[in-house]
């Protein structure tokens, strides 16, 4: 079945979430085959790293929100922001900037009309990491949140392993032990 691509001003002219411009630019990098709003709760959802695939939890933005006066921490998140990797969608990333949005999410509640936090269908954050973060610290694990969820083509070949390799790990016959893997050598 041939699965026809959306084109990303379809995600411009859908009124019941917004994403602006620098991201919808960014998000023209994917090849997207549908998309749905959907509520999940903010601690499933994953960071692709270089290493791996991990829960939001690790990410940067979230141990400094946790614990935003360690020096530590405040020089590492500079050190990203600096990133060119870490400015696609943003011109005003930095410390400043991320102390203000925790403020901000303290204040106002997250809502997916002012500025959507997007994943993939395997949960892999795409935009709005460190609001997700933010949210992870304020409310916990399970605390459930309306997310952009677009069905993409992953063309990397290093997310394709992990991802089948997570759900290796998480499927229900897997845990009940009716599979066993053995590698020899």
């Amino acid at each position: 079945m041939i699965r026809k691509r959306i084109p990303v001003a379809a995600l411009h002219d859908d009124k019941r979430f917004f994403i602006d411009a620098q991201n919808l630019d960014y998000l023209s990098q994917y090849r997207i085959f549908g998309y749905s709003i959907e509520t999940i709760p903010v601690g499933s959802i994953l960071r692709d790293y270089s290493d791996g695939l991990y829960s939001i939890e690790n990410a940067l933005p979230f141990l400094l929100a946790k614990d935003p006066d360690n020096p530590d921490l405040l020089q590492a998140y500079d050190r990203y922001c600096k990133r060119a990797r870490n400015q696609a969608g943003t011109s005003t990333r930095s410390v400043d900037s991320f102390m203000n949005l925790i403020q901000t999410l303290e204040h106002d509640e997250y809502s997916i009309k002012k500025g959507a936090i997007i994943v993939d269908q395997y949960d892999i954050i795409l935009e709005g990491q460190h609001r997700a973060c933010v949210l992870l610290n304020m409310h916990g694990t399970e605390y459930p949140i309306e997310v952009l969820r677009i069905q993409r083509m992953i063309r990397n070949p290093r997310t394709l392993f992990r991802i089948a390799q997570r759900n290796l790990r998480t499927a229900s016959w897997a845990k009940k032990g009716m599979i066993l893997l053995q590698w020899k050598s």
